[in-house]
């Protein structure tokens, strides 16, 4: 990105839509709890014999 090592982080963070690490944890764990939740956490997968 060019940016100088000075410059805040948070406008690039911003461009790139990351989350902050916190919020980036809390997603994860919401998004574990409602895979878990709705049984979407295995995937059914069919076997051929």
């Amino acid at each position: 990105m060019r940016n100088p090592r000075s410059d805040s982080a948070t406008p690039l963070l911003r461009e790139l839509h990351w989350l902050p690490i916190a919020c980036r944890v809390d997603f994860r764990l919401l998004v574990f709890t409602y895979k878990a939740m709705h049984n979407d956490a295995t995937r059914q997968y069919s076997v051929f014999v």
